[in-house]
C-alpha cells in the first residue's frame, strides 16, 4: 500500500446532523433572573445575538435585554431594557414578584435574522 495515500470518510448518511440548540435556561433569584444560554450546531454560524425578555409568552412587544450578546454566556436580569448598551439601566420598571416573564432570542447568520418562539419561562416568586 502507498504510505501517503489518504481516505476520507464522509459522515454516516442514516445518522441526522445535530439540531441547532440554544440551551437557554432562566432561574428566578429574588426579583431577578439569572440567565444562560450556549448556542451549538448553528450552520452557517451566528454573526449576531441579541436576547429579549417578554410578559407574554410571544415575540410580539418583547424588549431587548442584551445586544451583542455572547454565544455562550449568562446574564443578571434586573427588568431594565438594553442593559448592556451605552446608557444602559435608564429604562424599564424592574421585574415584579409573582409575574411570569418569557425570554428569547434574535439570531443572525450569514443567511438571514431569526427570531425563534420564547425558549424559556420563569415566574418571580411572589413576595
Amino acid at each position: 500500500p502507498d504510505p501517503e495515500a489518504s481516505v476520507t470518510l464522509d459522515a454516516d448518511p442514516s445518522v441526522p446532523p445535530a439540531q441547532p440548540a440554544t440551551n437557554l435556561v432562566a432561574t428566578a433569584n429574588g426579583l431577578t433572573v439569572d440567565l444562560s444560554w450556549d448556542l451549538q450546531n448553528f450552520d452557517p454560524d451566528v454573526t449576531s445575538l441579541e436576547v429579549y425578555r417578554n410578559d407574554k409568552n410571544d415575540t410580539s412587544g418583547r424588549v431587548r435585554i442584551i445586544k451583542g450578546a455572547p454565544l455562550s454566556g449568562s446574564f443578571n436580569d434586573k427588568g431594565l431594557e438594553d442593559e448592556t448598551t451605552a446608557g444602559a439601566g435608564n429604562a424599564g420598571t424592574g421585574l415584579e414578584a409573582g409575574k411570569t416573564y418569557w425570554y428569547m432570542f434574535k439570531i443572525t447568520q450569514s443567511t438571514g435574522t431569526t427570531s425563534p418562539d420564547p425558549e424559556a419561562e420563569v415566574t418571580i416568586p411572589a413576595s
